[in-house]
């Protein structure tokens, strides 16, 4: 109940009354996976504002290249972030930056996460915000690769479609098997997904954050891709999916714990970003008799 809360009043309190955003008012996220991304990203979408996840792999001047070019009004970041943006911050054209895990240390002229929302078992009612379907909800970078990257406008039928999408596609993987299709209940198992790629694209974000979200999964997350890491988490915290990339999948099936490791937990293992061999396919399906490996293809 703590996440829903802190979501709430970083975005009435904070957000919507304190720095004035409105509807439409670029957001930027940038820091690594932490539980604080999510809170920042729901608390932004939730009031109309347009999230701006920017790449935590980006040095100080791409990352503020995405703020400028966004337009971005706020800035939540962790320190690693905010350190290397530390020699651009007179050029950036921010009303507040926030500091995510400060640790008691803040540098001047940037406010506390947590002090902010340290009021968040209160009361904050979302400000009164008409969203349609075809509103831009968030702005994803690519990578550049021709040049400067590209901002991605999302709407919010964008991202709620993936959702759906990857409900169908698990009833019709259940079909499939001669099974009757999975469905939610009170009683029924939650689904633990391990999220291994970063929330900054919208694999992590769309397809594990938002889906996890909506369907009330458990989501696991790492603080670096280590497949004997992964190996661990998935047999402690009982997950039931992975994903990633295809050398993210050799990695596990190649690690030397793999049979040290109770894996029975898993259901499903997809990946994607780039082709995968037949020869992963057979792999997989001969290490976890009962899953269906799943490719699944996207764009940030």
């Amino acid at each position: 109940h703590g996440q829903p809360a802190r979501v709430d009043y970083l975005a009435a309190g904070v957000l919507a009354d304190r720095f004035a955003v409105a509807k439409g008012d670029r957001v930027a996220i940038a820091m690594r996976n932490f539980p604080e991304w999510i809170v920042a990203f729901w608390a932004a979408t939730a009031i109309g504002a347009i999230a701006v996840p920017l790449n935590a792999w980006w040095t100080g001047e791409e990352l503020a290249y995405g703020l400028g070019h966004s337009g971005a009004r706020v800035l939540i970041a962790d320190r690693d972030r905010l350190d290397r943006l530390a020699s651009h911050r007179d050029g950036l054209a921010l009303d507040h930056i926030v500091l995510a895990r400060s640790g008691g240390e803040v540098p001047a002229g940037v406010l506390d996460l947590d002090e902010l929302i340290a009021g968040a078992a209160a009361a904050a009612a979302l400000p009164d915000v008409i969203i349609t379907p075809e509103d831009t909800a968030t702005i994803f970078y690519t990578s550049g690769t021709t040049g400067r990257p590209k901002g991605a406008i999302g709407t919010h039928r964008n991202i709620c479609s993936n959702p759906i999408s990857v409900a169908f596609i698990r009833a019709r993987a259940d079909l499939r098997q001669g099974l009757a299709p999975t469905q939610d209940s009170a009683g029924a198992p939650k689904r633990v997904a391990l999220l291994t790629v970063p929330l900054f694209h919208v694999t992590g974000c769309h397809s594990a954050l938002v889906s996890s979200t909506i369907a009330g999964d458990a989501l696991v997350m790492m603080h670096r891709w280590d497949a004997e890491k992964a190996l661990e988490l998935i047999e402690t915290e009982k997950v039931t999916s992975v994903a990633g990339v295809p050398a993210m999948a050799w990695q596990i099936l190649e690690s030397p714990d793999l049979g040290r490791r109770d894996l029975s937990s898993i259901k499903t293992f997809g990946y994607g970003g780039a082709p995968a061999a037949p020869e992963l396919v057979r792999r997989l399906r001969s290490v976890f008799p009962d899953i269906a490996p799943r490719n699944g293809y996207g764009l940030t």
